[in-house]
């Protein structure tokens, strides 16, 4: 599984990312970037105030925290169980 793999499942649906979080604490976050999980006004918020983007983190929803987080690419172990490469 690579990047570009996990960009299409976190637009289909929901997404089990598990990575390490700079303290060294492993982190699985359940998330995703599809419409039916991202809420109504964050959408707009997210077209209207385009950030600069760093290609080594991926923003995504957090559907557990109900927030937008992210995680660096390079961090990632597994995503939904499977060996996750850059």
């Amino acid at each position: 599984m690579d990047q570009s793999n996990v960009n299409e499942l976190l637009s289909s649906g929901k997404v089990e990312v598990v990575f390490t979080k700079k303290d060294g604490t492993t982190r699985i976050m359940k998330c995703s970037l599809s419409k039916e999980f991202v809420p109504e006004q964050l959408e707009m918020a997210l077209e209207e105030g385009k950030k600069k983007v760093n290609p080594d983190v991926q923003a995504v929803y957090d559907i557990e925290a109900q927030g937008w987080r992210s995680f660096r690419w390079d961090s990632v172990q597994t995503v939904n169980g499977k060996n996750f490469v850059i």
